[in-house]
């Protein structure tokens, strides 16, 4: 885990945005032992990997209407498959793109702002009453007590903990 810690600060994500690698690094400090990650896609890296629960990349063929195309297909993407809620970002891997969110076989899409992403994925959670994916589920709880206010603590200890320690920060920086 060490050597993917290394890689998230100073490796391929290096091009991705602050917020995807914010969000990529809480991911990482709230870990969920015991779960296994299942994946049926081949050819991912050891970080696509990681990400795939937040994250994932899609390059489709472009044209003079790139907009409408890319749009038609990350909706076929999302009407084939049934998948977990997620962003897609359409674009090279580890490139910043057009990002969308996929839930219950809609599409959102979300223009080039990642952090307009975390956010419209994170409150889908809540105002559709989607399931959240098992390994966002701590990552969710953070987001829900410390952004939304909508949660007071989470049933997960490195999750209070986490939040705790963001208060204080919090404190300390507003008496400066």
């Amino acid at each position: 885990m060490e050597r993917l810690q290394k890689k998230l600060d100073a490796g391929s994500f290096k091009k991705l945005t602050e917020y995807i690698r914010g969000a990529l690094r809480l991911m990482k400090k709230l870990s969920n032992r015991g779960i296994k990650r299942q994946c049926n896609m081949q050819n991912l890296s050891t970080d696509e990997m990681f990400a795939l629960p937040l994250v994932r990349w899609a390059s489709f063929l472009r044209n003079e209407e790139v907009g409408y195309n890319e749009l038609l297909a990350v909706k076929q993407a999302a009407m084939t498959s049934p998948i977990e809620p997620h962003i897609i970002c359409v674009g090279d891997r580890y490139k910043r793109g057009n990002f969308y969110i996929i839930f219950n076989k809609h599409v959102a899409p979300c223009g080039t702002s990642s952090l307009r992403a975390i956010e419209t994925l994170f409150k889908s959670f809540h105002v559709f009453a989607l399931e959240v994916p098992v390994l966002l589920r701590k990552l969710n709880d953070l987001v829900a007590i410390n952004v939304f206010n909508i949660m007071q603590s989470s049933t997960k200890a490195s999750v209070n903990l986490l939040s705790a320690k963001y208060r204080e920060f919090s404190i300390n920086l507003a008496e400066e």
